[in-house]
């Protein structure tokens, strides 16, 4: 008995932060995530969100996990190439002295209002 009760938290606890937040999201219209990307399904670490200060610098690690945030939020992981396609194409360039690697990323993603649940649009209910 003991070591179910122990297995049941562990269990709980192995799942990743994207798979507990789209148990949360399940029963979200996908329709109206019109990009195919639900930033809200991966942990923010570089805030896309947040509009910078003109202070900011972009940096490669900035660059990268921003990629890899977009990459995990899409819910079709065909329209984006993974971290390891990037980094090898990165390789490849610089293998075949093809020069500097540069990236433009311009993408549009969805998020969930902040004030949804204020302003009624988003809301949670214990039925089913």
């Amino acid at each position: 008995m003991c070591f179910f009760l122990l297995f049941i938290p562990s269990t709980l606890f192995a799942q990743s932060y994207q798979e507990q937040k789209d148990a949360l999201f399940q029963h979200l219209d996908k329709s109206k995530v019109t990009t195919g990307v639900l930033y809200d399904r991966v942990y923010p670490w570089v805030d896309l969100n947040v509009v910078k200060d003109s202070t900011f610098q972009i940096s490669y690690s900035f660059i990268k996990q921003a990629w890899l945030e977009l990459y995990l939020a899409s819910y079709n992981k065909e329209t984006l190439l993974s971290i390891e396609e990037v980094r090898d194409k990165i390789l490849t360039n610089s293998l075949n002295d093809n020069g500097i690697t540069l990236g433009f990323v311009d993408f549009e993603f969805n998020s969930i209002d902040t004030q949804a649940f204020n302003d009624g649009s988003l809301y949670f209910s214990r039925q089913t």
